[in-house]
């Protein structure tokens, strides 16, 4: 159902519940899981292209994942946006980071939009506040993000949301644990 929203339009899903003829319902229901189908593929592309990108060792050394505390940055201007933040979610649970996906903004051309995930205690919304000179506004909660920025901001912001972290990264001792339990 959510496919429809992320892809198309939300309007589909909608209709599929206030439908009242069975045959017509089905119909619905078939093009949803179409919908779901192609977005899995989407998703699964937009990921795939974003680990290489991070893994890349052409990766500028300061954005190396060595190199940095803050969350991860992926950029493509052609990853459809309406995955970036299932693929931000996805990268942050295989790095243990958090992680921003970027892409071109559809309407305002020279914007970029991006999809935050944060990954343990680190508060993505707080962070986004220390750093908001550099957006043009951002949305969310601790745990998820909504960011647009001027494309010509991306690697001022990167580079805040960095000294950022590194400025309020928990003491020796407060850092996220893992507790493995095995039989």
């Amino acid at each position: 159902v959510n496919a429809a929203g992320r892809l198309y339009d939300s309007s589909q899903a909608l209709n599929l519940f206030l439908e009242d003829d069975e045959q017509k319902a089905y119909e619905a229901a078939v093009s949803l899981g179409e919908q779901n189908d192609e977005r899995k593929q989407i998703e699964a592309r937009v990921y795939e292209e974003a680990v290489k990108q991070i893994e890349d060792e052409r990766r500028p050394d300061e954005w190396s994942l060595a190199n940095t505390k803050g969350p991860i940055i992926a950029y493509d201007s052609s990853w459809h946006q309406g995955v970036l933040g299932i693929v931000a979610g996805r990268l942050s649970s295989t790095f243990r980071r958090s992680a921003i996906v970027f892409t071109a903004d559809s309407i305002e051309p020279g914007n970029v939009k991006g999809s935050g995930r944060a990954y343990g205690d680190y508060d993505l919304f707080a962070a986004l506040g220390r750093v908001s000179d550099n957006l043009i506004n951002f949305g969310g909660h601790k745990k998820a993000a909504g960011v647009p920025l001027r494309k010509s901001d991306l690697t001022t912001f990167m580079k805040a949301l960095e000294v950022d972290a590194v400025a309020n990264a928990p003491e020796e001792g407060e850092q996220d644990e893992l507790e493995v339990t095995a039989k």
